[in-house]
């Protein structure tokens, strides 16, 4: 399988990933097989190494503080949401994501300034786009806060790809 089908598979489950647990679809089952699948696709056609999946654990990590924290502040909330934590299909959104990054966004995180303004101006446009088909509700200046914490993500994401994946200590 050539490089441009596989970057084309990876975002395709990304965006299935996506669409599924952001409306729901099947009570997120869909979601679920979706995301395991787009695991086991990762590692067994991919090639995923050690360093991918740490990396991958790293940014659902990250992912999940900075959402959490967010939440917690009251930039946005979910409906429906008692308890403190975001919710699991957010999790998995996250866990998706961290899987793109050494496929189908791969070529944008080798190019860091670009990746960070990507990922400061889209990431906040995911929430935004979610919170119309879902039970996401934005603050009123959620999205100056979203855009500081997604160029938060996009500086450590770099960071951590630099560290774990290409093996630079510095710079």
């Amino acid at each position: 399988m050539n490089d441009k089908m596989r970057v084309i598979i990876n975002a395709v489950f990304f965006q299935l990933t996506w669409f599924s647990f952001v409306l729901n679809i099947y009570e997120g089952y869909l979601a679920l097989v979706s995301l395991f699948f787009m695991f086991v696709y990762s590692v067994l056609v991919e090639g995923y190494q050690k360093q991918h999946i740490i990396m991958s654990f790293c940014v659902v990590v990250l992912g999940l503080t900075v959402d959490t924290l967010l939440t917690f502040f009251g930039v946005f909330y979910f409906s429906g949401n008692t308890y403190f934590f975001i919710p699991f299909w957010l999790v998995g959104i996250w866990g998706a994501f961290s899987l793109t990054l050494n496929s189908s966004l791969k070529w944008l995180l080798e190019k860091p300034m670009l990746f960070m303004v990507s990922l400061t101006l889209f990431g906040p446009m995911s929430y935004y786009f979610g919170s119309k088909l879902s039970n996401l509700a934005l603050s009123d200046d959620a999205v100056i806060y979203l855009i500081l914490a997604w160029f938060f993500i996009s500086v450590l994401i770099v960071k951590l790809y630099d560290l774990l994946v290409n093996n630079k200590l510095n710079g």
